[in-house]
């Protein structure tokens, strides 16, 4: 997952709550973030994909979700950035955060290096 791609994302999931559950002002400064995450390459990155299946009792049917799961580690994080990610770590990130996926959790994050877990599927 390159990094400009998730930090764009967090930054516009976050600003969409904020807009439309506080009543905070529209505003599209999503390439900022972009601009700041442009930099950020990946050290190391062990994601797969994965398929989970999900029952919905209204409609009695059977689904399957796909997402990704597994652990990416950047070099080149601004600080900037951090506030950003340590929000990311409590709203979630995906289609599927209302069943609980799309959880992402961090470590190490200091200086510029940022190892980060990706529960995309399985949200653990």
């Amino acid at each position: 997952l390159p990094f400009p791609v998730l930090a764009h994302r967090l930054a516009e999931r976050s600003h969409l709550l904020a807009h439309f559950h506080g009543g905070a002002p529209f505003q599209d400064r999503f390439e900022a973030v972009k601009e700041l995450a442009s930099d950020v390459h990946i050290i190391r990155s062990a994601i797969r994909p994965m398929t989970q299946s999900r029952f919905s009792r209204r409609t009695a049917h059977k689904t399957h979700m796909k997402g990704w799961v597994g652990h990416v580690d950047y070099a080149g994080v601004p600080r900037e950035l951090f506030p950003l990610l340590y929000v990311g770590a409590h709203l979630h990130l995906g289609k599927g955060t209302t069943w609980g996926r799309g959880k992402l959790a961090y470590q190490d994050l200091k200086d510029d290096v940022m190892g980060g877990f990706l529960g995309g599927v399985t949200g653990q």
